[in-house]
């Protein structure tokens, strides 16, 4: 027979291992997803601006492909954009730095200190769009449920999966040629209602590697920002 205090030992541990992950998982939640994806819908639609990083997640052992690995910027209250871009060319990255205006996109390349302005419908980047996209994915994921509550950057949020189409992410990926609904991941804050972070699951080019991923982050959310056009 083990001695009692070792049987008691071992008890607590169970349990404090078993309560260590059920934390390490999503809060059980029974809300009804619609209700806080309306809720944040409305307030991101009247943001003052916000900071935004997008990536695109590639599996180490894949061959990259070209095209955007990641956005780094801020979006003012008219939807405007000033960010870095990372491009992958042929194997070597590079750093693009972009103004997107409602009539005019402004790049400048590395190898060059002069910006150079196209019409949004001729520019490399002309498809881009965090603005539209940060927003419109709350009103057009498609079978949203419910996961439970999690922390995400101090916030309380819910988590809510469902999926989006093809159309959706041309706002973020250009040309998708791979499947007409991407399984999608989004935390949306409890206590300000506003959208924190996306996660969006499969290759959506040809070229793109099974197991990408692309992932979106929210901060400064309501933050005010001035983006005009480079001098």
């Amino acid at each position: 027979m083990k001695p009692k205090s070792l049987a008691l030992g071992s008890l607590a541990f169970i349990l404090l291992f078993g309560m260590g992950l059920a934390a390490c998982g999503p809060e059980p939640v029974t809300a009804d997803p619609e209700e806080p994806l309306a809720t944040t819908s409305a307030n991101m639609k009247e943001l003052q601006g916000f900071h935004f990083k997008y990536e695109l997640h590639q599996p180490e052992s894949a061959d990259k492909a070209d095209g955007v690995q990641s956005v780094e910027g801020d979006i003012d209250a008219q939807g405007n954009m000033k960010a870095t871009v990372r491009l992958l060319a042929g194997g070597n990255l590079i750093d693009v730095e972009f103004i997107a205006l409602s009539d005019t996109h402004y790049l400048k390349y590395p190898i060059s200190p002069n910006w150079v302005s196209l019409a949004p419908e001729e520019s490399p980047l002309g498809d881009l769009n965090l603005a539209t996209f940060s927003i419109q994915i709350l009103d057009q994921i498609v079978d949203p449920v419910m996961v439970g509550a999690e922390k995400r950057q101090g916030q309380r949020t819910y988590h809510i999966a469902g999926q989006v189409t093809a159309e959706d992410v041309e706002a973020i990926a250009g040309t998708v040629s791979t499947a007409d609904l991407f399984a999608t991941d989004l935390w949306v804050s409890t206590e300000d209602d506003r959208l924190y972070e996306v996660n969006i699951d499969g290759p959506m080019t040809l070229k793109e590697a099974p197991g990408t991923w692309r992932s979106i982050i929210l901060s400064n959310l309501d933050v005010a920002v001035e983006i005009k056009a480079p001098q």
